[in-house]
């Protein structure tokens, strides 16, 4: 989970993309913060660094489900933190003593970082500049081996920019899988897409009847609003429009005709879907003329590759099964 860390004297909160104050969720994180010096330094020191809280474990990164159990707790105890414990992973620093440092350099805000000695479960990033593609390829398979989503490449000189990465940060990932589903409702976009329909909910099948269509039921896993060009969306929204079921005002209900190949990232178990689980960061991959309803995966296969994430291997491991 993306945040920010916040430090003026013995005073440290957690606040969260949306600035949502986390603080409460990680005790163990403010009370590293609060020993944390500066190698060259005597006193206290004060900062506002940004960085990612992961539920981590014998040396892999566990689901950010796991992470949410924590965030849910009201009260944060020693057995919650035994149970899922975690790291604050520091990769920049945009306030340091008093002093703003958002247009220094990354090099020179990394430089400032080498020199505070954080405690434990607070870490700094490790980072490597690289002169070549196969350097970068290979980083990226050790990360991906790890159990994380792949890398971020950033230019050795480039500003902090508030808010965003900008072209100077770019991130690199690799899909997990793709799944075949159907469009059963879709909503109109904002701006630019405004009176456009561009954000689909998905569904795949319940069961493994490909005979019968009508006794199939379809679930839902996940809505999606990227991967389609303006001309695909304008041709989707003509599409979506002719099968339409029910106007909702803000979007529609269609009937279980177009399939889409989805990529995604990973897959959580979910309550805001009626087939229990959510793909991560979904993305359509192809409008996929070609197949039929018929033709879409079921929610067995959804369910398979859950189990196979890395995340479940390692809980597995934590619990004795196995220690690799």
């Amino acid at each position: 989970m993306r945040a920010q860390m916040h430090k003026v004297g013995q005073e440290i909160r957690l606040f969260s993309r949306k600035l949502a104050d986390v603080t409460n969720a990680f005790p163990e994180l403010v009370n590293a913060a609060a020993a944390t010096v500066e190698s060259s330094s005597v006193g206290v020191i004060d900062f506002i660094l940004d960085g990612e809280v992961m539920a981590f474990q014998d040396g892999k990164p566990l689901h950010f489900q796991e992470l949410q159990r924590r965030l849910h707790k009201k009260n944060v105890t020693e057995q919650i933190m035994t149970e899922i414990p975690l790291v604050y992973v520091v990769y920049d620093i945009m306030y340091f003593n008093g002093e703003s440092i958002i247009t220094k350099s990354i090099k020179e805000r990394k430089e400032i970082l080498s020199n505070i000695s954080f405690k434990e479960p607070i870490i700094n990033s490790s980072y490597k500049v690289v002169n070549s593609e196969q350097e970068i390829i290979v980083m990226f398979e050790k990360s991906r081996d790890i159990g994380h989503e792949g890398l971020v490449l950033k230019e050795p000189d480039s500003h902090y920019h508030l808010g965003k990465r900008g072209r100077y940060w770019v991130k690199l990932k690799k899909e997990l899988d793709t799944i075949d589903a159907v469009v059963v409702s879709a909503e109109y976009g904002h701006g630019k897409r405004a009176g456009l329909l561009s954000d689909y909910t998905f569904a795949v099948r319940e069961d493994n009847n490909n005979n019968n269509n009508n006794s199939s039921k379809f679930r839902t896993i996940g809505k999606a609003y990227s991967g389609l060009t303006d001309v695909e969306i304008t041709e989707m929204t003509k599409k979506l429009t002719l099968i339409m079921i029910k106007d909702e005002g803000y979007g529609i209900i269609v009937k279980p005709e177009i399939v889409l190949e989805i990529a995604f990232d990973s897959i959580q178990k979910s309550d805001r879907h009626d087939g229990g689980f959510a793909l991560r960061f979904p993305r359509i991959k192809n409008i996929r003329g070609d197949k039929n309803v018929a033709d879409i995966d079921t929610l067995q296969r959804v369910e398979q590759i859950y189990e196979k994430q890395a995340y479940i291997m390692s809980k597995i491991g934590r619990h004795g099964s196995k220690s690799d």
